[in-house]
């Protein structure tokens, strides 16, 4: 379940911006609105625990533990 929307402003203030988030927003998009259609179409109940694999740079994961989710994640890469 979303916060209400205090708390999802505060998300889209408190995260700093990364550069595909700047790119994106330029162009009408909003990641972070997404990762909160996405929780929402999920139906996780408060404090659930989530596991995110490919996270990438991490974006989901810090709107996930924000939001008072227990999140493990996990990620592979081919980079030394």
């Amino acid at each position: 379940m979303i916060p209400g929307d205090n708390r999802q402003q505060r998300l889209r203030t408190n995260i700093p911006p990364s550069a595909a988030d700047t790119l994106l927003r330029s162009l009408g998009y909003s990641l972070i609105d997404e990762y909160l259609r996405v929780i929402q179409e999920a139906s996780l109940s408060s404090g659930s625990n989530v596991l995110e694999l490919a996270t990438g740079s991490g974006r989901m994961t810090a709107v996930l533990t924000r939001l008072e989710y227990s999140v493990l994640t996990g990620d592979e890469s081919d980079e030394r």
